[in-house]
């Protein structure tokens, strides 16, 4: 499987996007594997310990805000 950069993915998904195809495009060009640009590495996402609030909130918050930053999700 080939290296990709952070430059070329942008620079491909900007291409994707400015075809205003979006996913029925794909589909109706017959793609059947979700383009390498929208798949992300399966870095294991953070589990945060919200029991912990009372003993140390500001630390609680920086994880939960770095996690919104780099994960982009929460499971609760």
């Amino acid at each position: 499987m080939a290296t990709v950069s952070g430059t070329d993915r942008l620079r491909d998904l900007h291409a994707f996007d400015d075809t205003k195809a979006g996913v029925k495009g794909l589909v109706d060009a017959g793609v059947t594997t979700v383009p390498y640009f929208f798949r992300h590495h399966p870095d294991p996402l953070p589990v945060i310990d919200l029991a912990k609030v009372d003993v140390d909130r500001g630390h609680v918050v920086s994880q939960v805000r770095s996690a919104a930053e780099s994960a982009g999700l929460f499971q609760y």
